[in-house]
């Protein structure tokens, strides 16, 4: 009797899952050597791979990809898994097993699988290093397996050849299947064996029929023979089989009792049908269907009879051993992922790990608390108060239905008795004053009085500090232990005297002064400003003032109708020649070739005899005559200006009575982007969406809307920022 087991564990189906689709290609194998009874090599049952061969498994394909038992990856091969490639004993036969899913590049229908099994035992020495390899194309629409149990697959150990001798089985009726002491030999008659061994038992194996003789003994000093069994038809007989699959090792209760896998058989139907129910799933899992009912419909007959694949006719009426198979298999199916959850309670406008009060942390992933362990720290507190915890980690005792709670609290601090003065003086300014702190002084001679910025151990403070300022001072932040040192983009930060002050505590109120040196620029021009204004007349008059020149030639203007300066033309007008002074200078330069409605953007070149400096852009827009309102139509209001995208821009209107006309939108190249009709009467109101009349957002710059109706034209600009 041929059972087929089918052993699918858990672990395998999450590996597959990973690589293409299952497909296992199962195929019967047999000893190349008649004498040689393959069973009796391969002990194992599916749950490991023999350890007297080598398997190797390749998608011709594929090339590269070879998976084998052999371990440690040898010549570039995947040493794998039993489960996904083993030699191994299924009933009363040895198969060969390959997981097609599991090559790296997934095999599809018309692909070559290539088996190869080498012999490395040693109770054939002579066959030890044989190797057989053979092949199965993948048909279409395979399913989850190929399996091949009829025909068997030629596998070591071999015939070592010598003075052969042929023992002939034949039958009639022909095709049946030959067993050579109670094992199948795999082949069916007629067929050939080469030498067999004196004393092996010969049979056929088919219960349709009594056979005549009932068994053949290879005798001493055998000699080449044929022996013809004669078979004659039985009277029917029943066997009905029930196998119950599932991972191994559970219990299962029902009609029939067992442990999976296991057989159970019986003549009557009835004493097999009924509910099968399996032990506990383990944790995390639960079965796919428990318990399972069996009726007595289930049961499908095997062609042919027992054990025998074809068993030739029953046309003279004769009775025939028949066999009814069914099989149950209790699948393991992962239970849902649990949920954990923390919540983390705290004043509003803080955060804890990055996420706003109250905060909620979930994972979800699988059926361990990946939140364990995790060390909440809330965002820094303000000044003047610490955190209370200053930080928790998340305990699995702290949770409760898989929820935890936890809150931080701002305490104030504790008032501090002494204080820490830090300032920053220009080293000449100090010098010159002598060591008396200055009072209402800025710390450095810069023009925007930006004072010294403080870092602690390296680190800017957050938000930064800046010189003078009182550590510890009601409102201020408190002293902190470390590492003092200042820094300004106006002076040398390795000149500072002293470079750092390191405390580790103080015990009275302390000032520390930090004196920097201001590094030598020397520019060839300094400017304090660069303007352009409209002139009565519509040009763009261009000024500029310098503080001090040295060795300058002069200066060229460049204009362009956008902010950069690589669309920019050089005005067509000479060079402007430098005074060289060291007191106030101011240049003045008219620009006449402008139109109306547009923006203009001006800069600036200083050229000396060694290098150009260029300053800007300033811009400025050509704005024309509005005519005088007549009437009553004219545009009351309008904004906010600038204008943000996703807000509205509000136009309000007064239009004569009896008028019609047009509020219309330009950009600064004068492009129409929308255009909205108006009515007579007061109040009006245009809003504008920041869209062209296409529904197309419009980018930041310039924008223009002007009021046309038969009495009144009126522009006004509009800024857009994003």
């Amino acid at each position: 009797m041929t059972r087929m087991l089918i052993l699918v564990t858990i672990f395998t189906i999450t590996v597959l899952a990973l690589f293409g689709l299952p497909l296992n290609y199962i195929q019967k194998v047999v000893a190349g050597d008649p004498n040689v009874d393959i069973y009796q090599i391969v002990t194992n049952t599916s749950t490991a791979t023999s350890d007297q061969f080598i398997v190797e498994a390749d998608i011709l394909e594929t090339p590269g990809e070879i998976m084998t038992t052999e371990p440690g990856n040898p010549d570039g091969k995947t040493s794998v898994f039993y489960n996904n490639l083993r030699i191994n004993r299924v009933a009363t036969n040895v198969v060969t097993t390959a997981q097609c899913g599991w090559f790296p590049t997934p095999w599809v229908a018309g692909n070559t699988i290539q088996i190869t099994v080498k012999y490395i035992g040693t109770a054939y020495p002579e066959a030890t290093g044989q190797t057989v390899t053979f092949t199965q194309v993948i048909p279409e629409n395979p399913g989850s397996s190929i399996m091949d149990l009829v025909t068997p697959e030629i596998v070591p150990p071999l015939p070592t050849g010598g003075d052969d001798q042929t023992l002939t089985i034949t039958s009639e009726p022909t095709g049946q299947p030959i067993w050579m002491d109670g094992a199948d030999t795999g082949f069916t008659t007629p067929h050939d064996f080469v030498n067999p061994a004196v004393g092996s038992v010969f049979t056929i194996n088919n219960s349709l029929y009594t056979w005549n003789p009932a068994n053949y003994t290879v005798p001493e000093g055998f000699v080449t023979a044929t022996v013809h069994f004669v078979g004659t038809l039985v009277p029917d007989t029943f066997t009905y089989n029930l196998y119950v699959n599932g991972p191994d090792g559970y219990a299962v209760t029902g009609p029939v009792a067992g442990t999976t896998d296991y057989l159970a058989t019986n003549a009557d139907v009835t004493a097999l049908v009924g509910a099968y129910t399996i032990a506990a799933a383990p944790e995390n899992y639960h079965w796919e269907i428990n318990p399972i009912n069996v009726v007595a419909t289930d049961f499908v007959e095997q062609p042919g009879g027992k054990n025998a694949p074809a068993f030739g006719s029953r046309s003279n009426g004769a009775k025939a051993h028949r066999i009814f198979n069914h099989t149950i298999e209790f699948v393991l199916v992962p239970n849902p992922p649990i949920t954990y959850t923390v919540n983390v309670a705290g004043p509003a406008g803080y955060s804890v790990n990055g996420v706003d009060f109250p905060a909620v942390f979930t994972d979800s992933n699988d059926y361990t608390n990946d939140l364990i362990g995790t060390v909440l720290t809330p965002s820094a507190a303000p000044a003047g108060y610490h955190w209370e915890p200053a930080d928790i980690t998340v305990a699995a005792a702290d949770f409760e239905n898989n929820v935890a709670n936890y809150a931080f609290q701002l305490v104030e601090d504790a008032p501090q008795a002494f204080t820490f003065e830090v300032n920053a003086f220009d080293l000449d300014w100090y010098n010159d004053n002598g060591y008396v702190f200055p009072t209402n002084v800025p710390a450095f001679n810069d023009p925007n009085d930006v004072h010294a910025q403080i870092l602690l151990n390296g680190n800017p403070f957050n938000p930064p500090i800046y010189t003078p300022y009182i550590f510890g001072a009601p409102g201020n932040e408190p002293f902190v232990a470390g590492e003092y040192t200042v820094t300004h983009p106006a002076y040398d930060n390795d000149l500072w005297l002293p470079e750092s002050l390191t405390f580790v505590t103080i015990n009275n109120d302390y000032a520390a002064d930090f004196l920097g040196t201001e590094p030598v620029i020397v520019t060839p021009v300094e400017l304090s400003s660069f303007s352009a204004t409209l002139t009565a007349n519509l040009y763009v008059k261009l000024t500029w003032v310098s503080q001090t020149e040295t060795n300058m030639q002069g200066y060229k203007v460049y204009r362009g109708t956008s902010a950069d300066f690589a669309s920019a033309e050089m005005l067509d007008i000479p060079m402007v020649p430098a005074t060289n002074t060291s007191s106030t200078a101011t240049y003045t330069v008219t620009d006449s070739n402008v139109l109306a409605n547009n923006t203009y953007y001006y800069w600036l070149e200083s050229i000396d005899y060694n290098q150009h400096q260029f300053f800007g852009p300033t811009s400025v827009f050509v704005e024309s005559v509005t005519p005088p309102v007549t009437d009553h139509t004219r545009i009351v209001k309008s904004g906010p200006n600038p204008f943000k995208i996703g807000d509205t821009y509000d136009i309000e209107l007064n239009v004569k009575t009896g008028e019609t006309g047009t509020v219309t939108i330009y950009n600064v190249i004068g492009q129409v982007v929308r255009t909205y009709s108006v009515t007579g009467g007061t109040g009006q109101h245009v809003k504008w969406d920041g869209k062209d009349s296409r529904g197309n957002a419009c980018g930041s710059g310039i924008y223009f809307f002007k009021l046309s109706t038969p009495t009144t034209n009126q522009s006004k600009k509009i800024v857009v920022v994003k």
